[in-house]
């Protein structure tokens, strides 16, 4: 039997040797077998094929194990690429040329073959079973939609100018029942167990339209604390961008109208806190008069 004839038996035989691994004494044979016969086709080839026989004998994962072991059956075809291409071409003078176009010298790394090779099969697999996989994708978008909607997940977007959130734009902004000021006086005299626990009632809703009279103006012409006209209490606004020209000329003890949507309660301060606060239309800005 010639060379060819051995290499290709070889390779018939490849997987009896895979199947069994080469720590076995089946493997070890083919290896040594192998390793024998490449050895007379190329002694380059033949140190790469003996350096990934030794290195699989080791206890190896099989991320590692699986493109030693591919690139090993690599190794083995180009060989018999090779004697075909040589006997194709049997003149001295176009050895050189058969050896340029063997695969032996245009060897690939065995980690980018093996990946190669599941890369393929899966686009195989993937046009085979696209229906079924685009069913399972929108299954699970469905799913996960579903699970948001129940936790009331609000989704924000952050940029590099700031962060922005859907709840404002979505959200139902439900009317309070009574004034923010009476809200202040009750829970004036409640233990801060209880008032983060009673101002939770009340966190998200709108206020009625409220009147009351400024009490401090803060730096950014946005941030008001007012104090209730009739009935007392002190909350805290934060006016909308719009109103700080307004503010900017604005006194103390002046009169307002606003509304506003309420956020929480300061414990530290001891006032009421409303966010996206407005005036009202008819309120005008007043110099001194």
């Amino acid at each position: 039997m010639d060379l060819l004839s051995e290499l290709k038996k070889q390779l018939a035989n490849k997987n009896d040797f895979l199947a069994n691994g080469p720590s076995t004494e089946i493997g070890q044979e083919w290896l040594s077998r192998t390793k024998e016969l490449i050895a007379k086709v190329d002694h380059g080839m033949s140190r790469e094929f003996d350096d990934l026989g030794r290195k699989s004998a080791l206890p190896l994962s099989a991320m590692t194990m699986d493109p030693m072991l591919a690139r090993m059956i690599v190794i083995l075809r180009n060989a018999i690429h090779y004697l075909d291409l040589s006997r194709e071409t049997p003149s001295n003078n176009r050895k050189s040329e058969a050896q340029s176009r063997s695969p032996i010298n245009q060897r690939k790394n065995i980690h980018w073959e093996y990946w190669s090779e599941i890369y393929s099969n899966i686009r195989k697999f993937h046009h085979n079973n696209r229906r079924w996989l685009w069913a399972v994708i929108v299954v699970i978008v469905l799913l996960s939609l579903a699970y948001l909607g129940r936790v009331e997940y609000t989704p924000e977007i952050s940029t590099w100018i700031g962060k922005f959130s859907a709840a404002k734009e979505f959200s139902v902004t439900i009317p309070m029942n009574k004034s923010i000021f009476d809200v202040a006086n009750e829970i004036r005299g409640m233990t801060s167990n209880e008032q983060v626990i009673f101002i939770k009632k009340f966190v998200g809703l709108r206020t009625i339209r409220e009147s009351g009279t400024i009490f401090d103006i803060g730096t950014d012409n946005r941030y008001v604390l007012i104090y209730g006209k009739n009935t007392g209490g002190l909350v805290s606004c934060y006016f909308n961008s719009e109103w700080s020209p307004w503010f900017g000329v604005a006194k103390k003890d002046m009169e307002i109208n606003f509304a506003g949507t309420v956020s929480g309660y300061n414990l530290g301060r001891g006032w009421v806190e409303l966010n996206d606060c407005d005036l009202f239309p008819q309120q005008q800005p007043v110099n001194g008069s």
